[in-house]
């Protein structure tokens, strides 16, 4: 027996971190967000600021004109707007590819490789514009999304815009089905509610806005850049909102094992990002910010460690019955999003509706991966370019 008698509510603590980030949360949330007020009404003037959008790249040759150009198609103000394009040590053509393109509104600055987070370092020094816009160069805006992205700034204490950024599978070329596919609605869906209160989790890295007053040096060491910068807006009393009409395209990875890589660089940068927004775990003069920051995104990242308390638990002590039901039946779950791992590598077709668990027990598979190489010292603060269907 453990010191503190029979470890039920141990397992039920667990069964709460892992089920209350996807059930309890999001039922609290759209009760909040229906009876709150929000925020107070913005401004109704004309709002065209100057933008500045920023760009790392690592060895784009194959979409980095794709990007230029669709940059500088989007309505907005040719004159309000400049994009700024950072090469982290490219060895490939992406250089000379930018060049083509030098003109007035496209800058390209090429340092060695530092890693992502010190490129947008780098560049944001080069920037005087109002606002800071940062994008990936294998995302592409829709041609009214810059205009979208920038109007919710209208309002003086809105920090941060964050867009919506849409899954394309690269082989159907229209939006992800898949588990992929499903999270980012989830997370759209989590994303609109929130913004009713100000209070958005994390921006996506594709598409998203900031006061160039708010902007923050990042540590040199950071992963998730995104999630770090848009955060960081809470600290310095500002909001962050949805603007879901500021759409941008990207596409999926072409194999779960490559998301699965990604993930494990999401799932390290996580629990850094933790480490550099401390403050945020116990935002007193904010309970809920707080509140916000453990039901999203938090108890999320604890679930790893739930889920092997739960069967140690479990497997250590003898439990009542309904614990033993409930384990037996997470095992079935585990059994059958491994059966869905191996169908996919054998490339047997598998219904939509397997993928939704399997991408649960990826994602979180992922996390504890990403926990262990953090604690190793295993894990780099570089990245390389998504792999792409050619």
């Amino acid at each position: 027996m453990p010191a503190w008698g029979y470890p039920a509510w141990e397992w039920l603590l667990c069964a709460f971190v892992i089920v209350f980030p996807y059930g309890g949360y999001p039922l609290c949330l759209w009760l909040w967000s229906r009876f709150s007020r929000g925020l107070a009404s913005a401004s109704h003037e004309a709002h065209s600021p100057t933008v500045a959008m920023v760009v790392a790249a690592y060895n784009e040759e194959k979409i980095i004109a794709e990007k230029i150009q669709n940059f500088l198609d989007l309505d907005y103000p040719k004159n309000k707007r400049t994009l700024y394009i950072g090469s982290d040590g490219s060895t490939d053509r992406t250089h000379d590819i930018v060049a083509r393109f030098q003109a007035a509104d496209v800058k390209l600055q090429i340092f060695p490789r530092m890693g992502k987070a010190n490129v947008l370092n780098r560049l944001v020094e080069k920037t005087t514009q109002e606002i800071l816009v940062f994008s990936d160069a294998n995302t592409l805006f829709a041609s009214d999304a810059l205009k979208q992205l920038v109007d919710p700034f209208r309002h003086g204490q809105v920090g941060c815009v964050c867009g919506r950024l849409k899954l394309l599978d690269p082989v159907r070329n229209d939006e992800d089905q898949g588990g992929e596919g499903f999270y980012w609605k989830f997370e759209t869906w989590l994303k609109r509610h929130e913004s009713r209160l100000g209070l958005v989790m994390g921006a996506n890295g594709g598409i998203y806005a900031l006061r160039r007053s708010l902007w923050q040096t990042l540590p040199s060491n950071v992963i998730n850049d995104d999630f770090t910068a848009s955060m960081q807006v809470y600290l310095q009393h500002a909001y962050m909102v949805y603007a879901e009409q500021a759409q941008a395209n990207e596409y999926v990875a072409p194999s779960w094992q490559s998301e699965f890589r990604r993930h494990i660089r999401d799932g390290a940068g996580h629990y850094l990002a933790l480490f550099h927004l401390w403050r945020l775990l116990g935002y007193i003069k904010k309970p809920g910010l707080c509140f916000v920051f453990w039901g999203h995104r938090v108890l999320r990242w604890l679930a790893p460690a739930a889920l092997l308390i739960q069967a140690w638990l479990v497997i250590q002590y003898r439990m009542l019955p309904v614990f033993q039901a409930l384990f037996v039946i997470e095992l079935i779950g585990v059994a059958l999003m491994l059966a869905t791992g191996i169908m996919a590598l054998c490339r047997i077709k598998i219904h939509k509706a397997l993928w939704i668990p399997f991408y649960f027990l990826m994602v979180n598979t992922a996390l504890l991966v990403g926990a262990i190489k953090l604690l190793l010292g295993l894990q780099s603060n570089r990245w390389v370019s998504t792999e792409r269907v050619s």
